[in-house]
């Protein structure tokens, strides 16, 4: 059984992978492979609002083990 706070936890996650897959989506085609764009953080942290500059490809070779398994 999860506490509401793992829960939360889980909902912050699941909103910033899915506005960084949005952006990932809208600069496709638009910025070079090699240029870094800004993705949000996805950690637990709650208070967290870092910003992780990060290539599209290397965005995606990220988060793939992540959501491969979903």
């Amino acid at each position: 059984m999860t506490t509401a706070r793992e829960d939360r936890f889980v909902e912050n996650e699941k909103l910033f992978r899915t506005a960084n897959e949005g952006l990932r989506e809208r600069v496709e085609g638009i910025v070079e492979p090699d240029q870094s764009i800004p993705f949000l953080c996805e950690c637990i942290d709650e208070t967290c609002i870092a910003r992780i500059d990060l290539t599209p490809p290397r965005s995606t070779e990220l988060c793939a083990p992540m959501t491969s398994g979903s």
